[in-house]
């Protein structure tokens, strides 16, 4: 009996190709033993189902896309506040890891959406090798492991005060100081109380009749009680 021809096959563990020995018995589905024994301890571990899940690889997708946009938006906090370029290198730092995260994970989602290893590294501008062996299944669980769970992440930067260049910034103890001594500060200047009007009788006594209508100034308010209304002088 003629025995089959050598073919190539994929290994399910490290994605890299290998030509399967025609050999009587089982055929060999991984490229080494110690890939085998790799995948055969995932199995164990969490299961070969969660492994290559698309509804895992899409939830942890969308958890990484909302940390990385958290992270862009505290960069952007933290220069508006222009703190320290210390403090702006290390949110440079925390972006990077989350691109990463969010690199692992796409490779590994489009895998087993049937996307193929040239297009997903011409799309990184990477060779197809160097994609391949830098997300195994191994290298993919390792960075997840390492991703913080939602407890130990940082707070997000919410609240801060958004400065402009050369602006101060408030200064709450001296605006309660001037709160105390103007009672009125803070408030609409049409909320403020009208200042008392003078009576008709000051003004007739300072100019003459014949102009005491004409000096009198016009007011929005109506006199106050108790005065007599301006007459108007006989034509």
């Amino acid at each position: 009996m003629t025995p089959s021809p050598a073919r190539k096959s994929t290994c399910p563990n490290c994605m890299r190709e290998f030509v399967r020995e025609t050999k009587p018995g089982r055929p060999r589905n991984y490229c080494s033993d110690v890939c085998r024994n790799q995948a055969s301890r995932r199995k164990k571990t969490s299961g070969e189902e969660a492994v290559h899940d698309p509804a895992r690889h899409d939830a942890l997708l969308a958890e990484v896309a909302l940390d990385l946009q958290q992270a862009v938006k505290d960069l952007v906090n933290a220069t508006r506040n222009q703190l320290p370029s210390a403090d702006l290198l290390r949110h440079r730092a925390v972006i990077i890891r989350l691109c990463e995260d969010l690199e692992a994970v796409s490779v590994r989602r489009g895998r087993d959406r049937g996307e193929s290893w040239d297009t997903m590294s011409g799309a990184l501008g990477l060779s197809r090798d160097r994609l391949r062996k830098g997300w195994t299944l191994d290298a993919f669980d390792r960075r997840m492991d390492r991703r913080p769970t939602p407890s130990q992440r940082p707070p997000a930067t919410a609240g801060l005060t958004m400065l402009i260049p050369q602006q101060r910034p408030p200064d709450t103890q001296s605006s309660d100081t001037a709160a105390e001594a103007d009672p009125d500060a803070g408030t609409s200047p049409h909320q403020r109380h009208p200042a008392p009007l003078l009576p008709p009788s000051y003004w007739r006594a300072l100019f003459p009749t014949s102009s005491a209508a004409a000096a009198t100034p016009c007011a929005a308010s109506p006199p106050t009680s108790g005065s007599t209304p301006p007459t108007s002088p006989a034509s």
